[in-house]
């Protein structure tokens, strides 16, 4: 063995169909007696490489997000060796604002469905979680618009949004007045896959009033 030649992407995104993706390598000259090779994985809980008993084929089995070197050495001739570097990622599948002060939001609600009524002056908390929680996404965060799409500036003072570290982020936030247009909170995780933009987001209709009396998730009324 000469030379081993390696193509693989710079990324591969486990699916909830996918985890196991072929490349091409190429061990020559094409005509060696013993074109095996053995392939050293820098993460193993990862991704490993691992030939298939059914074809000879390498292939990549990815097992969580990550950054790993393969080292694919010739079992022939030891001296003749390749690195390649990837990275594991996996794909988001939705994401949920979960909690609204001390409300619970019902999961696979939408903005009509779930209505939660805060008073101006009161420091809400709300948090939204992706699935699965380690997925790869480029931002993760929380918006506050009207029904055109529009951003709240003067009639809400926001705080930092935080990244607990488990798939899940919080934002605190305090009307200041009573806006004169409907209020919905929104989660979007923004991620890009292969090239691909892509946005995941879910929503929920907040009513702000000068003081609370109830808040209404569905059809079910709780008293504070």
């Amino acid at each position: 063995v000469k030379s081993i030649d390696v193509y693989m992407n710079d990324e591969y995104w486990i699916t909830e169909d996918e985890n196991i993706f072929e490349f091409k390598y190429n061990v020559n000259p094409g005509n060696v007696l013993d074109p095996s090779l053995t392939v050293v994985s820098s993460n193993p809980d990862v991704a490993e490489v691992l030939m298939s008993e059914d074809d000879g084929m390498y292939r990549i089995h990815a097992y969580s997000t990550g950054e790993v070197t393969f080292t694919f050495t010739s079992v022939s001739n030891p001296d003749v060796a390749v690195e390649y570097y990837t990275v594991i990622k996996r794909e988001p599948t939705g994401v949920a604002i979960t909690k609204v002060g001390s409300i619970d939001v019902p999961a696979g609600t939408t903005p009509t469905e779930t209505v939660v009524d805060i008073a101006v002056g009161q420091y809400v908390v709300a948090v939204a979680g992706i699935e699965p929680n380690d997925a790869t996404y480029d931002s993760f965060e929380f918006e506050l618009f009207d029904n055109d799409g529009i951003p709240f500036e003067d009639e809400v003072t926001i705080g930092d949004l935080i990244d607990n570290g488990d798939g899940t982020i919080s934002l605190g936030f305090t009307f200041i007045s009573v806006p004169d247009r409907d209020v919905n909170l929104k989660a979007v995780a923004r991620y890009t896959q292969y090239g691909k933009e892509a946005t995941l987001e879910h929503s929920v209709r907040l009513n702000v009033k000068q003081s609370v009396t109830s808040i209404k998730l569905s059809e079910t009324e709780k008293t504070i």
